[in-house]
Parts: C-alpha cells; sequence; structure tokens
C-alpha cells in the first residue's frame, strides 16, 4: 500500500487524472446498486458490531486506498462531512472531487475506529450516493 498523501497533496496528484483513472472504482456501482444486503451490523452500547462484511465493501476500501484517495488531514473535526454522511437526506451531489476524497476518508478512517460505519454507509446508500456525485463531477 502507498503511503497516504497529505490533504495539501491531493490537488497535485489528482489533476492529471481523469474518469479513466477512477474506472476500477466506478465499476462497482452496478453491483452496489444490485445489492439489497450488504453485511451485518449491530448497534451494542454505542459501538457497531460486524458479524458480516461484503466483500463489495472490502474492494471498496482497497480501491480507495489503490487508488490513494484516503488522505492525511483533520477527518474526526471535519464535522460538516461527518454530517453529510450521517445524514439520509444528504444528496452528495455537486462537491469537489477533493471533498468526495475527504468524504471517502472520513467513511474508512471511521471504520478503522468505529467497525462497522462503513458496511452501515453502504446498507443505508450513501457510500452509493457519494460515487455516483463522484462519478459526475468528473464527467462535467
Amino acid at each position: 500500500m502507498s503511503e497516504l498523501l497529505k490533504l495539501e497533496e491531493l490537488p497535485g496528484y489528482l489533476k492529471d487524472k481523469d474518469a479513466d483513472y477512477f474506472k476500477i472504482l466506478f465499476d462497482s456501482i452496478d453491483e452496489i446498486k444490485r445489492k439489497e444486503y450488504v453485511g451485518d451490523t449491530s448497534l451494542v452500547g454505542g459501538v457497531f458490531l460486524i458479524t458480516e462484511e461484503d466483500g463489495v465493501v472490502n474492494q471498496f476500501h482497497n480501491i480507495c486506498y489503490e487508488l490513494r484517495l484516503v488522505v492525511v488531514f483533520d477527518w474526526m473535526n471535519w464535522e460538516v462531512g461527518i454530517d453529510m454522511l450521517d445524514d439520509n437526506n444528504a444528496t452528495l451531489e455537486g462537491l469537489s472531487i477533493i471533498d468526495y476524497c475527504k468524504l471517502i476518508t472520513v467513511a474508512l478512517r471511521g471504520h478503522r475506529f468505529s467497525e462497522g460505519y462503513l458496511v452501515r454507509l453502504f446498507k443505508e446508500g450513501r457510500i452509493l450516493k457519494l460515487l455516483l456525485g463522484m462519478k459526475t463531477a468528473l464527467e462535467t
């Protein structure tokens, strides 16, 4: 796995990347849309416990790190982003690629500290919304 980029390095890293660079990530959109069930989580004492994790969740995790979309920044204090991911009504549209990468970071780092967080984001459709918004932003 490559070293994580710092947030301030991300624009320079992404400037020459086009939609083809992200193809491996966006190829999972159809599979995510078809799934009615992605893993299982239980909330016990304020902590998510995973009882099952689907392959598409692991695939997303690995691809995001492979593409270097997870960045070093103070994600735990990025309340706007955390609120966007935790709000079922948030559209996650019209953001910059940098903000999409920051949201990916929040999702993946949050999962590391609260196992099951990423699975919940998949189950509730927010990872799908994130990917669709990111794809649209890259195509325009």
